[in-house]
């Protein structure tokens, strides 16, 4: 599957570092999402009887479900003044700036990234 067709084809690059301890924020629907400073935070959806467990953000009130997002969807780990992110082998995919993600293959973020999450929109401030 090609990149997502509503995307433009060049991305101007943000910036790729973000403070150690300052917050990455996730613009969703025009709600700002603010992530725990963790090094590694998941992203989907909870499912009470997940036996491969629950991420540790919930996009459930995003429509999740319905938009196709996977119970563990995509990881984003700190590496440094770095952040990755990675689809966890999510059934309908990641796209990173209209570029389809590799299950497990760490990508770098950066700030003002645009992340599909299969049909969730979501935008990445570095705040």
């Amino acid at each position: 599957m090609a990149g997502n067709p509503n995307l433009p084809r060049t991305w101007t690059a943000g910036e790729v570092t973000v403070a150690e301890r300052k917050p990455i924020v996730l613009e969703i629907d025009g709600e700002y999402l603010t992530l725990p400073l963790a090094d590694v935070v998941t992203l989907g959806r909870r499912y009470d009887h997940a036996p491969e467990g629950q991420p540790h953000i919930d996009l459930s009130r995003f429509g999740a479900e319905e938009l196709g997002v996977s119970r563990l969807h995509v990881r984003l780990r700190r590496k440094g003044i770095l952040v990755y992110v990675a689809d966890m082998g999510s059934l309908n995919g990641t796209h990173l700036n209209g570029r389809r993600l590799i299950p497990e293959g760490e990508r770098l973020l950066r700030d003002n990234d645009e992340l599909y999450l299969s049909r969730l929109r979501i935008r990445v401030h570095f705040s």
